[in-house]
């Protein structure tokens, strides 16, 4: 089974990150978890990826969001369960189906 995985473990390098209500600029850090995106297999070979996310705190006082999670452009979207990658391949394929199921 190892050999048919390949692991992904990432973090973002950016010391602060933009609130999505405000979009003030926070550098305060409440905490992290880690997201599992689902994604295209690479090289025939399941991909698992291990995404560290941040919390932030918003320093904006009149803001209605408390605290907020950094996205990753280009690989995350909020709430998204899957990468950027496998969204858009499944949106293609969806698209050439024209909403028809696939013969089987």
């Amino acid at each position: 089974m190892i050999d048919t995985v390949v692991r992904v473990e990432a973090r973002t390098p950016a010391g602060r990150a933009a609130c999505p209500g405000c979009k003030c600029w926070s550098r305060r850090i409440h905490g992290s978890y880690l997201r599992f995106p689902r994604d295209l297999p690479t090289a025939g070979k399941f991909v698992v990826v291990s995404l560290r996310v941040r919390r932030f705190v918003c320093e904006e006082e009149s803001c209605e969001r408390m605290t907020f999670a950094e996205q990753v452009p280009g690989l995350t979207r909020r709430f998204g369960r899957r990468t950027e990658r496998l969204r858009s391949m499944l949106v293609s394929v969806g698209l050439a189906l024209a909403g028809r199921a696939a013969p089987g």
